[in-house]
């Protein structure tokens, strides 16, 4: 996706040329409300770049000049969507990659892939010099291990809420990951609203005994799943005196379940709905992602049945005999 909205904003001058114009003008904005530092060399106009197929080093100049450009891009973007001038195919591509910039997902993936090509350029630089250092190197590989190791078992939480800083900065919708997660299995709803304050307090005191019985328990060692440890429960009878504590296993087990038609939905929205067919209309969406994932069913349909509906429904343009 980045590579394309690199290709769509930089494939005129003329677009070149406004996104010049949109970060001359922040510049300028941002200069008189003194929120920016001037001085030589800083607030330099930025261009995207395209990743070229055999440097690395591509890569991370063009993930990170999209990052120092988000906002100026995602104005550009903006302003061609409304632009009536253009072409309507091209407003509907305008409106798709803003729709794309401002995902969530890309902007977690943008700024991961950002954090960690930073982590891993002095490295990569190293290796494509003619002339190598085998002693520089070595020791770069090792300090780069190292920061890698460092931001997974350390830095995600730092990188997480610089991920949500640059949301609100950007004024994109950040989801709110400290919301309680609802589900729905079947009949039965599962919502925080359901539980009590007396209920939350009991179960928190059952787990604690559970910690302290069920954890030591030899009919308990080397389980491997909580499968194995709900069926276990209910084996020992431990399932009646821990009810709360047994009802959280299952509501974890039943989860996947939950959410495969969810899943199934957005998998198939994907396919369909392309950036080619960011036009197509809610109703039509909706029969076609019907068809995708309900296929077992649609192998039932008799497709001359079908069309002999339709063409009994009145005159049509197409004939399809």
């Amino acid at each position: 996706m980045l590579s394309s909205i690199v290709t769509f904003v930089g494939s005129s001058s003329k677009r070149a040329n406004l996104l010049k114009e949109i970060q001359e003008a922040e510049i300028a904005e941002s200069s008189a409300d003194g929120n920016l530092e001037t001085g030589k060399v800083l607030n330099q106009i930025r261009s995207l770049k395209r990743a070229g197929m055999t440097r690395w080093g591509s890569h991370f100049a063009s993930v990170n000049n999209l990052v120092h450009m988000f906002k100026e891009v995602s104005q550009l973007l903006q302003n061609m969507m409304i632009d009536k001038e253009l072409a309507g195919s091209i407003r509907g591509d305008a409106k798709g990659f803003l729709k794309s910039l401002k995902a969530f997902d890309f902007v977690f993936c943008l700024l991961l892939t950002n954090k960690i090509m930073g982590i891993t350029d002095l490295l990569s630089q190293a290796l494509q010099r003619q002339s190598q250092d085998i002693v520089n190197a070595m020791n770069l590989v090792s300090s780069t291990k190292t920061l890698l190791q460092e931001l997974r078992e350390h830095g995600w939480i730092n990188f997480f809420q610089s991920v949500q800083q640059f949301g609100d900065d950007q004024g994109l919708d950040m989801p709110n990951m400290d919301a309680p997660y609802s589900m729905g299995t079947g009949r039965e709803n599962f919502y925080p609203e359901e539980f009590d304050t007396s209920e939350v307090r009991a179960l928190k005191l059952q787990l604690e005994h559970y910690k302290c019985q069920v954890v030591s328990d030899k009919d308990f060692q080397e389980l491997s799943s909580l499968a194995q440890v709900c069926r276990r429960l209910v084996e020992t009878g431990l399932e009646k005196k821990f009810p709360l504590v047994d009802m959280l296993i299952r509501l974890v087990l039943t989860l996947p379940v939950s959410t495969t038609t969810t899943e199934r939905a957005f998998s198939a929205m994907k396919i369909i709905k392309t950036r080619l067919r960011n036009k197509m209309e809610d109703e039509f969406l909706s029969g076609c992602m019907m068809l995708h994932i309900e296929k077992e069913y649609v192998d039932d349909i008799d497709s001359e049945a079908v069309i002999d509906h339709f063409e009994s429904t009145g005159d049509h343009r197409a004939q399809f005999r």
